[in-house]
Formats: C-alpha cells, sequence, structure tokens
C-alpha cells in the first residue's frame, strides 16, 4: 500500500489506467476517490495524485484475481464500446465489503474503472435509523422547540423535549393532535393565515402568537419552513420556536 489511508476500503471511485506492456500490468493514469463517510458532503472526488503511476493493486479494491481478469478482458477486446462489471467481497482490516466494479475502453491503451461499495438493503435501513437516532438526540438538546405540523389541520407530527416540556405533555400524548389546541381562539386566523401563505416562492414566516400552557397564557416566536414534494406540494412544515415577552 502507498500509505495507511490505502489500507481502508475505498467505498467510492475512478480511475484511468495505462496497460504497461514491459509489466504486463495497469498503471494508474488518473484516480479519484471518496472514502471517508462524512466526504459525502463533498459534490467532489479527491484526486489521489500521490499514486499516479502505481499499479492500479496499489487500491486494495484491485487485488484480487477476478478484477485482473476483468480489466484483461475489457482491454484485450475488439469491441471499443465493451463494458464489464463484476461485483465481489474485499476484505481489509478484517472487515468485509461488497464492491462493484465496472471497465470501459476509454481509448486503445487507456481503461476507464469504477468502482463502489454496494449497500445491502439491511444496511442502508440500519443506516438510516442510526441517522435518525443521532439527529433526534441532536434536535432533543437544542433550547428551542422544535416541531412538524400538516397543513391545514396543524396536526403535529413530531415534537422535541424542549417543546413537549413547554406544554408538559408526553411527545406520544401530543402527536397526532393539532396544535391549534394548544392556541387561544382568537390566535386561529392568524396562525393559519401565516403558514398557509408559504409556497414554493415564499417558503418561511416568522410571526409571534399566544399559546395555553400549565403556566398560564405565554407569547412566542414561531418561524415556519414548508417541506414539498417532487411536484412543489406543500406536505409538511418544521416550525422552530422560543417563549418571548408580551
Amino acid at each position: 500500500m502507498a500509505n495507511r489511508y490505502w489500507q481502508k476500503i475505498v467505498r467510492l471511485g475512478v480511475a484511468v489506467c495505462s496497460y504497461d506492456t514491459e509489466t504486463s500490468s495497469f498503471k494508474i493514469a488518473r484516480l479519484w476517490t471518496r472514502s471517508e463517510p462524512d466526504d459525502i458532503k463533498d459534490n467532489n472526488l479527491t484526486c489521489q495524485d500521490e499514486l499516479i503511476g502505481k499499479p492500479i493493486t496499489a487500491l486494495t479494491v484491485f487485488e484480487q484475481p477476478q478484477v485482473k481478469s476483468l480489466l484483461e478482458t475489457v482491454y484485450h477486446s475488439e469491441n471499443k464500446a465493451i463494458e464489464r462489471t463484476v461485483s465481489l467481497d474485499v476484505v481489509s482490516l478484517g472487515i468485509t465489503q461488497n464492491m462493484r466494479i465496472t471497465a470501459a475502453k476509454a481509448t486503445a491503451s487507456d481503461l476507464v474503472v469504477s468502482f463502489q461499495e454496494v449497500i445491502s438493503h439491511e444496511d442502508k435501513v440500519k443506516f438510516a435509523q442510526d441517522a435518525k437516532y443521532h439527529l433526534d438526540a441532536l434536535v432533543n438538546q437544542l433550547p428551542l422547540m422544535v416541531c412538524k405540523f400538516l397543513p391545514g389541520s396543524g396536526v403535529i407530527t413530531y415534537a422535541n423535549k424542549e417543546y413537549c416540556d413547554c406544554f408538559d405533555v408526553d411527545i406520544s400524548a401530543i402527536v397526532g393532535k393539532s396544535f391549534f389546541d394548544l392556541i387561544p381562539f382568537e390566535d386561529h386566523p392568524k396562525v393559519m393565515a401565516a403558514f398557509s401563505s408559504l409556497d414554493w416562492d415564499n417558503q418561511r414566516i416568522t410571526y409571534d402568537h399566544k399559546v395555553i400552557t400549565p403556566k398560564g397564557t405565554r407569547t412566542q416566536r414561531w418561524t415556519d419552513q414548508a417541506v414539498f414534494d417532487q411536484q412543489g406540494r406543500v406536505i409538511e412544515f418544521i416550525a422552530f420556536g422560543f417563549e418571548i415577552e408580551a
């Protein structure tokens, strides 16, 4: 390996490799990779200049015989549009990952090779559950009330700890009920008009209104953010609020 970084399985990458007739091997001409999970926030793959000129087997992904066979098949084919894919398990540092590797011709001597980790359905579900758990933990630490509610009815679909504490209720007792039950009747038209005014061109609004709490009537400031479906229709609102002096 070129360095310790390459001992880890590369999760996603694209390489251009050239056939070296002297060594009968493929050498890296260009290589772009992304391997750390949190690198997904970056839209661009990282160019790995330090591996240019090295055998492609410098990457764990390409050490197995199936990959060498794939590259040679594509390279020696007379079909200029040929593209082949293999899936295989790669073991690195005791961890087994399923990888999908695709090779295609770029020029007579160069191949373009892409490789990525294959995530199972079970792993996707687990990752989604973990992400939701961490997000809930973060939101519940905020010194702000946070809730999600449906258009029109104001039915609450989520409330964080700060929200529940304010109204002295458990989340199971408030989800499924309309937050209009917590607002004095005279403020209903103002609140309805506020979030109902949001659309694709006007997605967020901040306003004040009164609420009924176990400690009496209070004034709160809320910011409502519209959430849209793929057709641009409002399907939900996310709201952030805190108490202010009247």
